[in-house]
């Protein structure tokens, strides 16, 4: 799909899209523009302030769903946990230990942080500048459990460097289908989803919306397959207006959550 820009303002928020797809390490594969919800709003606040600019004076204007991707609840071995039951247990009996994350404010540090309000447990987290450095530190034995996506973790599952004791979505992955759900191993309400999205400036015209709807679905069609071995949902189902209630209600409860547990980005 061929996109036009007519103006310096454009080639500005393409560049400051393209420059936060970078931070957030998006897939490189998809070889689109995507940025990453519920999470969007505090990272392009945190891009305006290293941009020293203003990427928005509304917030922008939902396209299209293009992946989902739940997580993993993964242990180091050196953890005797063989359930999510008895990682709870482990927990509690030992109060203190650390998690490591993507960045203050990631997913994968929304997705501890539930887990252990939901689990009662306490964890510390550790901030790191991306999931690959996060994940190196895990699998060196300095953090002894994670909850990062299913492309971060999953390849170090299935080489058998962690263990993966639950998935964060509402029902098994194709790919990994004796990892059970949280809430199949014991800790309900537990649902954590990174999706990706595309948007356009708050003025575009509800047409132009629309157009560039149908050619993404279009467009994703040839990455399904792709998004799906790596435990994305690859399906574009959702309308505009569907994809705008979604980022509205996600937006609404991490805030809540952010606001609750007075989470800041570094």
């Amino acid at each position: 799909m061929a996109m036009r820009f007519d103006s310096s303002v454009d080639l500005r928020l393409l560049t400051s899209f393209l420059t936060l797809a970078d931070e957030l390490h998006f897939s490189r594969a998809a070889e689109r523009l995507h940025i990453a919800q519920p999470a969007l709003s505090q990272q392009i606040a945190r891009l305006e302030r290293q941009l020293g600019f203003q990427l928005f004076d509304r917030p922008p204007r939902p396209i299209a769903l293009t992946a989902a991707v739940p997580h993993l609840i993964v242990v180091h071995p050196s953890m005797k946990a063989a359930s999510l039951k008895e990682l709870i247990a482990q927990l509690k009996a030992e109060p203190g230990k650390t998690f490591p994350s993507a960045g203050s404010g990631s997913m994968p540090h929304m997705a501890g942080e539930i887990f252990k309000s939901l689990a009662a447990v306490q964890l510390v987290h550790v901030p790191y500048k991306g999931s690959g450095q996060s994940m190196q530190d895990l699998l060196g034995g300095r953090h002894v459990v994670a909850f990062d996506t299913m492309p971060a973790s999953s390849p170090h599952v299935r080489s058998g460097k962690l263990r993966a004791l639950a998935v964060s979505s509402s029902a098994r992955v194709p790919g990994m289908p004796d990892v059970p759900t949280a809430e199949e191993a014991g800790l309900p309400g537990f649902q954590v989803t990174t999706w990706y999205g595309l948007f356009a400036p708050a003025q575009t015209p509800p047409a132009i919306v629309n157009r560039l709807h149908a050619e993404t679905v279009k467009a994703m069609r040839d990455l399904r397959d792709k998004l799906e071995t790596v435990g994305s949902d690859g399906t574009v189902s959702q309308s505009p207006s569907e994809f705008a209630a979604l980022v509205q209600a996600d937006t609404a409860r991490y805030a809540k959550l952010i606001k609750k547990l007075g989470l800041q980005i570094d």
